[in-house]
């Protein structure tokens, strides 16, 4: 039998998306890069490694994070990283990296350099880039960091849906992590210090929630076109626990009301409430996620069974349909989210 042949992959990362999602669950931007890159590769044919990020610059930023910048960018190149620089405007936004690293996935993939690229993104521009890869037959897996969503690292849906398939690199972030600790024994005795300083100063337990309010609502203008999710979560007295805003990317009014309800699903969780209550103004949401109407359509199937996933967990959950005059606050929420990006 013949040796199944080695495939050649490229790496493209994120590099201000990756350092959120690893302080979420390591506390710290700080890997040994060394471990890192060989543990992602695998059994692979590295082609390359790229790294894109902002440059940091004094006086916009400050002194130190220039200092703690330059470090990352030897450790980088130190691993053998190809390190692509972008660079912040007045507002402090990065600009640049998300269109190079479409580009370079694009053009790599048309050009050949690689039989799969490893994406770490979470941004839900680069879909068009994937599925342009895919295209000239290359396999895209998303990497990303399991558990870990936070209002600066979330994984865009469509980026999901796009991609060839998906790989949780939690593991390789901790063991890189652990090197880098034992490299440095002064700052793992410092991370023990505090460790133990929360454990003496630890608060006791949230009161659980008994009843909460959700009003959830999402749109499009184009349909499909720029979309935008709102949610508001409140106590039974209508105090608002809550707000979401979020833009994401091209998508159907239909798509947009089930992701709202998903993003505002997932706040619910640290909640723990022991009764849910969801209002929305889209029927069909309503309907299909209360088991009264079928899903026919195939990109609402794997949102719909997110919800459903959530409603198996957690019974004594219930859906309303309102009309859209009493669900105000959430429709105000998602034009918000989609005027940012007009």
């Amino acid at each position: 039998m013949a040796k199944k042949q080695t495939q050649r992959i490229a790496i493209f990362i994120d590099g201000n998306n990756l350092r959120h999602a690893l302080k979420a669950l390591v506390q710290s931007d700080e890997i040994d890069w060394k471990t890192f890159v060989p543990a992602i590769t695998r059994d692979h044919v590295l082609s390359y490694i790229n790294f894109y990020i902002g440059k940091v610059t004094h006086p916009l930023f400050e002194k130190e994070k220039v200092k703690k910048q330059s470090k990352l960018i030897k450790q980088l190149k130190n691993a053998q990283v190809n390190v692509w620089l972008g660079y912040f405007n007045e507002q402090k936004l990065e600009k640049g990296v998300d269109v190079q690293i479409a580009l370079d996935l694009a053009v790599g993939a048309i050009e050949d350099h690689f039989d799969i690229a490893l994406l770490i993104s979470g941004d839900g521009d680069l879909a068009n880039a994937v599925q342009i890869a895919k295209h000239f037959g290359k396999r895209v897996i998303l990497g990303y960091i399991a558990g870990t969503k936070t209002n600066n690292y979330r994984v865009s849906w469509r980026l999901k849906s796009k991609a060839t398939g998906q790989a949780a690199l939690n593991e390789q972030v901790k063991k890189a992590r652990k090197i880098w600790l034992k490299k440095h024994p002064e700052k793992q005795k410092k991370k023990l210090e505090v460790k133990e300083r929360k454990k003496k100063g630890k608060k006791q337990p949230k009161e659980e929630h008994k009843n909460l309010l959700l009003f959830a609502d999402g749109g499009a203008r184009g349909n499909p076109g720029p979309a935008g999710c709102g949610a508001v979560i409140t106590d039974e007295q209508g105090n608002i626990i809550k707000k979401i805003s979020e833009y994401i990317g091209e998508a159907t009014n239909n798509q947009a009301e089930y992701q709202a309800l998903i993003f505002a699903l997932d706040e619910v969780k640290k909640l723990n409430p022991k009764q849910l209550t969801c209002y929305l103004d889209s029927k069909l949401v309503v309907e299909q996620v209360s088991g009264r109407w079928r899903v026919k359509e195939e990109k609402l199937k794997k949102l719909h069974a997110q919800v459903i996933e959530y409603v198996l967990k957690h019974p004594n959950t219930s859906f309303h349909h309102i009309p859209r005059e009493k669900n105000k606050q959430a429709d105000k929420l998602a034009n918000q989210a989609m005027d940012k990006k007009s």
